[in-house]
């Protein structure tokens, strides 16, 4: 009931915002969904057109013209669904039932709006276009597959669970390029997870440990005044994948057919493999600088693997870095409470990690001075 009354609180807000479609200029869609693994009705699901352009914008307002499209229809007992009202046009049409594979969510905004020849190659195989004419009705039936299944346990190499830890999927595309699916997930209580309503293809789990810092600040309070105040601030976050590797170009690929229930896609997080590195920047003299970012960059690639700024006091700590070697550089230093600011060059050097590095001193050199031709 709430839903329903927020629709109606809010549709005389956008009309009187936005011009309102003459009901001679709108079209219809209709049609029956089915499933195809039982050949029976897809029971209320959920069906939505997707522009295929942008999305209309009343040039006044710049808002969005809304539409009968922004909420979806719901398929009855017999699989039958009617979109009413539908502004002329072409669509991709949406349908949604759990477990069941929705073509459209493969894509992006960007994919849509502005696809690669690769990608619209894929568009036109996988989704199914609506044209909505005036004071028409088209009929748009669909057939649901049901989708693969990928579940597993994240566990540490102790032997207890991950508790809480993101879980992300990639899908290698044909080009060998990994691409991010838009939803993440949640180990539960046994570190357990799963992924459902795939498509056929080749997928990579993606586990990210994320290390947090509880830190002080000054929050306003009013009057002028202020008070102290705390926040979680992510630090440092460190992605291990299939194969129990840390760097995507080595993780283990899971491939899926039709339909699969792949289970056991485990991931155990190597404690052992992972480091601490903290340690101060300063200038020659000794005295730590209060600005500058400190970087990793595996040494084989100079891929980047994390970045941070250094605190006030000019220390940093990177809480989970994999054994291996990387580049470590320091970017920006500066005495930002310096009046006036003494700024100082760059520094880069090489770092193996094998065991936790402690209370390192990154001296930064002075900035040259300019030349007089400069």
């Amino acid at each position: 009931m709430r839903l329903a009354v927020l629709f109606l609180l809010l549709s005389p807000l956008a009309l009187a915002q936005s011009p309102t479609p003459h009901p001679e200029d709108l079209g219809t869609v209709t049609g029956h969904i089915t499933c195809a693994d039982t050949q029976r009705p897809a029971r209320f699901a959920d069906v939505h057109l997707v522009p295929i352009k942008s999305i209309p914008v009343d040039p006044g307002s710049r808002r969005i013209v809304p539409t009968s499209t922004d909420v979806p229809a719901k398929t009855d007992l017999n699989g039958g669904y009617i979109l009413t009202d539908v502004p002329p046009g072409q669509y991709y049409l949406r349908v949604h039932l759990m477990g069941y594979i929705t073509p459209i969510d493969q894509f992006t905004q960007t994919d849509l709006n502005h696809p690669t020849p690769e990608i619209q190659q894929r568009i036109e195989h996988e989704l199914q276009l609506v044209t909505v004419r005036p004071n028409a009705t088209v009929q748009a039936d669909a057939t649901l597959h049901r989708g693969a299944t990928i579940s597993g346990t994240v566990l540490y190499d102790d032997g207890s669970p991950a508790i809480f830890v993101d879980v992300e999927l990639l899908r290698r595309n044909a080009k060998g390029e990994f691409r991010r699916f838009p939803e993440t997930r949640v180990t539960d209580s046994h570190g357990q997870f799963r992924f459902e309503a795939l498509s056929p293809g080749n997928y990579v789990i993606d586990v990210t440990l994320n290390a947090f810092e509880r830190r002080k600040l000054r929050m306003p309070i009013g009057e002028g005044k202020s008070a102290d105040g705390y926040e979680m601030d992510l630090t440092s976050a460190i992605s291990i994948y299939t194969g129990n590797v840390f760097r995507e170009k080595d993780a283990a690929i899971i491939k899926v057919d039709p339909d699969q229930q792949t289970d056991g896609a485990d991931i155990s997080i190597p404690l052992s493999q992972l480091h601490e590195i903290s340690g101060t920047v300063a200038a020659a003299d000794g005295h730590p600088i209060d600005h500058a970012h400190v970087a990793l960059r595996f040494a084989d690639s100079q891929e980047p693997f994390v970045a941070l700024p250094v605190q006030p006091d000019g220390t940093f700590e990177f809480a989970y870095v994999p054994e291996g070697s990387y580049i470590l550089t320091v970017t920006g230093a500066r005495d930002q409470n310096q009046i006036p600011t003494h700024t100082y060059g760059t520094l880069s050097q090489p770092l193996t990690v094998t065991t936790d590095l402690q209370s390192l001193i990154l001296t930064v050199p002075d900035k040259p001075s300019p030349t007089a031709s400069e």
